[in-house]
Order: structure tokens, then C-alpha cells, then sequence
């Protein structure tokens, strides 16, 4: 036990290689205790979860599909212990990826707490939750809202309608409607949100302004950008009120102002607040943040979006060289920006320099991600089109039909 105890603690201190480090004695413990004695089942539960949380998940799964199945046998199939092995089985199935299987097991947790500890034990509210979020990951969006108005209707009941857990549950329900696009729900439950939070913890508290930014956000994916964009405004305003002009979230406050004044074809509005944005960042964060890579990128999309493609040009160069230089040659950033700066080109009409890059850029995404990755796909694809442009048109035809029977395949 004592064992078990030093693998979670280390673990949860985020001493991982420490945790790891006690591999050679969980093992020999096993040896001593058979491998089914509970301190046995402990530590190689507390070992996967070293492993998980290291991200080594080829050596966590095996280790928690292990302990649930010798769990069931000691233990049986409603025991607590039981129940939180196969919660941590398919905590790691969904760190992995492997979302259906996950789903078989939450389930299972679900039924189970809801039988053994209650409707209304947290720990069978905590398995409801993880339950909807692996469905919404998985896409299966009418299972997680039909679950999320569960828990919202169980928020208000166990807490008070007036509660940050039911502000959070509320604004959860909300997200999934407006990824399901089911945006009028999304934007009741959003402005109900915003009323409420108003309300009982005042107009200047952070949460009033994340709940304005979430309706704000939603209106905007319904095309509502007039409405968007005064909530936005009004955001920002706040944000330089309360906490300053140079701090980062008044910065990301900004940004998104800009980002919907660009949406709006408010070009000039947006390219002012992008450039106020870069020049600040370079001043408070410095010239290689990401951060200020990324507000710099912004102003450039902008300025080409406008038709000012000098300009666009020598930011979309300086970028590429501070990803290369900060990030590495095959760092997804730095592939990226090196295909902004080719767009860039070929809306200026250097084609030559923009084939250039669509080629390195197709040679490093094959080699990085493999060839029949989606962005590798979309690479080849702008490489046909520039190839197409320039008058390169046997080229052209053979990396659009590569890409036509890729995609059939």
C-alpha cells in the first residue's frame, strides 16, 4: 500500500519519471503479493497512471486493462474499485483516440455508480460528464446534449439555479448546441448565461465577460456580426477598464474584435486593431512570443486580404524566418507560415517563389505527417493550382489526379 501510495503521489506532483522510476518494485511487489491481492491491483493501477500521465499510453493501456480485468474477478463487477478502474481504462481509450470503446466503458461507469452509489453521488455525476464529453468528442452530439441537460437540470436542483456549477453546466449544453449548430438554443442558453452571471456577480467580474464573449461568439457563427461585434466591443472596453490595456487577455480581447471587424469587411477597423495589437505584444511580450508570431500573422492575412501585399509580403518573410529560427524547420507552425507567405506570393503574382514554397512545403508535410495525411492532401492541392496559374498545366493535371484518387481511396 505504502508503494501504491508513493506511485500516486509522485504522479500527482507530476513527478513522473520519479513514479517510473519504481517500475523494477511495483513488478517485484506483484511477485510478493500475487498478482491479485488489492495493493497488487493499486499499484498497477498508479503505475498506468504514471505512464498516462508521461504520455506513454502503449504502456498505460495494457496496465489498466489488466487491472480492470483482474479487478472483475477479485473485486466483482460493481465494486467501487471496480468502477474506477474501468473509468481510468477509458480515460485512457480517450486520451488515445480510441473514442467508441471509451464510450462502451463510460457507459458501463455510468450504469454502474448510478446503481451502486445513486443518481445523485458526485462520483456518478462526475462519470454522466465524462460520458457527454467523450460523446460530443466522438461527434455523437444528440447523446451529450440529451446527457448535458440532465446535468444542467441536476446543477440547478442539487446547487441553486444561481450557482457557478450551473453557470458552468448552462454554458456547456450552450457549447454543444453551437457545435451540433443548433445555434438559437445555443444563444438562449448563452444570453441567459450573461443575464444571470450579471446579476449575481456583477458586470465587471471575469465570468460576465467570458459569458458575453461565448453569445458574442455564437452570434457571430450565425452571421449575426452587428450584434457580434457590439458585444466584442464592449468586451474590449471592459478589459482595458478593469485590467489594463497591456495585458494578454485585454490583447486575445482585441484580436477578436479585429478578427470580426475583418469577417465584417471592416478591413481598415480590423487592420488598425491587429497593428496596435502587434506593436504592443513586440512591446510587452517581446518580438519572438508566440504570441506576438501569431498577432503578426493576423496583421499580414489582413493586409493581403485588403490588397496591401508588400506589406503582408514582409511580415508573412519576417514570420517564417522567427517560426524557423524558434520552432525548428518541420514544426507544424513553421510549415504553415511558410505556406501563408507562398499564398502571399501567388496573390502578387511572383509565382515562381510561390511554387518554390508550395513545393518545399509538400516535400516536408509528406515527410512529417505522411502522404495521405489531410493536410499533406490540401499541400499538393495548392501546388496543382499554382502550377495551373502559371501555365504548368501537365503538372497541374498529375498532382490533381494523384489527389482525386487519394481521396477516393
Amino acid at each position: 500500500s505504502k508503494l501504491a501510495e508513493t506511485l500516486h503521489d509522485a504522479t500527482s506532483l507530476g513527478m513522473s519519471q520519479l513514479a517510473l522510476g519504481l517500475t523494477d518494485s511495483v513488478t517485484q511487489a506483484c511477485d510478493v503479493l500475487g498478482p491479485h491481492h488489492p495493493d497488487t491491483l493499486a499499484s498497477r493501477n498508479n503505475l498506468a497512471g504514471t505512464y498516462r500521465a508521461s504520455g506513454r499510453l502503449d504502456k498505460a493501456i495494457p496496465l489498466y486493462e489488466q487491472t480492470l480485468e483482474d479487478s472483475i474477478r477479485v473485486l466483482g463487477t460493481d465494486h467501487p474499485g471496480t468502477l474506477t478502474a474501468r473509468n481510468n481504462l477509458a480515460g485512457a481509450y480517450r486520451a488515445a483516440g480510441r473514442l467508441e470503446e471509451a464510450i462502451t466503458l463510460y457507459e458501463q461507469v455510468f450504469s454502474g455508480r448510478s446503481r451502486v452509489l445513486g443518481p445523485d453521488h458526485r462520483s456518478t455525476l462526475t462519470a454522466r460528464d465524462h460520458l457527454a464529453d467523450t460523446y460530443w468528442e466522438a461527434g455523437r452530439f444528440d447523446e451529450a446534449i440529451t446527457l448535458k441537460k440532465q446535468i444542467l437540470a441536476d446543477a440547478m436542483r442539487i446547487m441553486g439555479p444561481d450557482s457557478t456549477g450551473a453557470s458552468a453546466a448552462r454554458l456547456n449544453l450552450a457549447a454543444t448546441y453551437r457545435d451540433a449548430g443548433r445555434l438559437n438554443e445555443a444563444i438562449a442558453l448563452y444570453k441567459q448565461n450573461l443575464d444571470d452571471v450579471a446579476r449575481t456577480l456583477g458586470l465587471d467580474h471575469p465570468e460576465t465577460l467570458a459569458s458575453r464573449h461565448s453569445l458574442a461568439g455564437a452570434y457571430r457563427d450565425a452571421g449575426r456580426l452587428d450584434e457580434a461585434i457590439a458585444l466584442f466591443e464592449q468586451n474590449l472596453t471592459d478589459f482595458i477598464r478593469i485590467l489594463g490595456p497591456d495585458r494578454p487577455d485585454t490583447f486575445t480581447s482585441r484580436s477578436t474584435l479585429a478578427s470580426a471587424y475583418r469577417e465584417a469587411g471592416r478591413l481598415d477597423e480590423a487592420i488598425r486593431l491587429f497593428e496596435q495589437n502587434l506593436e504592443d505584444s513586440i512591446r510587452v511580450l517581446g518580438p519572438h512570443d508566440p504570441r506576438t508570431l501569431t498577432s503578426r500573422d493576423h496583421l499580414a492575412g489582413t493586409y493581403r486580404e485588403a490588397g496591401r501585399l508588400d506589406k503582408a509580403i514582409a511580415l508573412f518573410e519576417q514570420n517564417l524566418a522567427d517560426f524557423a529560427r524558434l520552432a525548428g524547420p518541420d514544426h507544424l507552425d513553421t510549415l504553415t507560415s511558410r505556406g501563408n507567405l507562398a499564398n502571399a506570393y501567388q496573390a502578387a503574382g511572383r509565382l515562381d517563389q510561390a511554387i518554390s514554397l508550395f513545393e518545399r512545403n509538400l516535400t516536408d508535410f509528406t515527410r512529417v505527417l505522411g502522404p495521405d495525411h489531410p493536410e499533406t492532401l490540401a499541400w499538393r492541392d495548392k501546388l496543382a493550382g499554382a502550377y495551373q496559374a502559371a501555365g504548368r498545366i501537365n503538372e497541374a493535371i498529375a498532382l490533381f489526379e494523384r489527389n482525386l484518387t487519394d481521396f477516393i481511396r
